[in-house]
This record gives structure tokens, sequence and C-alpha cells, in this order.
């Protein structure tokens, strides 16, 4: 691959993701993820997962939008995602409806 030339992409799309706390094997040779904060629940890994992605302590676990899980290293990770701010949420379905009362006969 030497003198082989790759064409760049830039990517833009939006993960969700844990930083990895701790990685706990297991004796099948999967693991559960433990990630960071208390907003998610331990992630069970098959042995598969584990010599594929090889998880580390501080990578991401992350889900994209097709439901493909992976694991990506703090660094790359860290430069390459923001956090996606929450948006608002909708209005209720009572709130959008008019309040006009009915006409009077």
């Amino acid at each position: 691959m030497k003198n082989t030339k790759l064409t760049k992409f830039q990517s833009n799309k939006v993960v969700e993701a844990v930083k990895i706390k701790q990685v706990l094997g297991n004796m099948r040779g999967g693991a559960t993820i433990i990630p960071e904060g208390k907003k998610a629940d331990e992630i069970v890994v098959s042995h598969n997962f584990m010599i594929t992605h090889k998880p580390k302590i501080g990578d991401y676990f992350t889900k994209d939008a097709n439901g493909v899980i992976s694991v990506i290293e703090e660094k790359e990770f860290e430069a390459n995602y923001t956090a996606v701010k929450k948006s608002a949420k909708a209005p209720k379905k009572e709130e959008t409806q008019a309040t006009e009362e009915p006409p009077v006969e």
C-alpha cells in the first residue's frame, strides 16, 4: 500500500456513547463494560466483541443510528465528537389545539 492514494472522507454522524470506566472479563471470554456516571446500565459483550473491538478503560462504547455498536479510542472520540444538546420537548397535543369556544347558536 506504499503508493496507494486513498480518498479522504469526513464523518458527521451522530452516535450514542458512554465512556468506559471498567471492563470486567468473564469465563467465556466476553466482558461486562461498566460506564462512567450513573445514567447508563452495565453492558454485557461477547467474546467476539472483545476480540474485534478490544475495549479499554477511557475508550467510548458507541451505537450509531443503525444500531451498530463499536468502541472508539478516547483520543479519537474526544477529538471528533461533541455532545448533542437535547432539543426542546414538543408541546403536548392538547396545548397545540385551538382553544376557541364553539359558535353560539
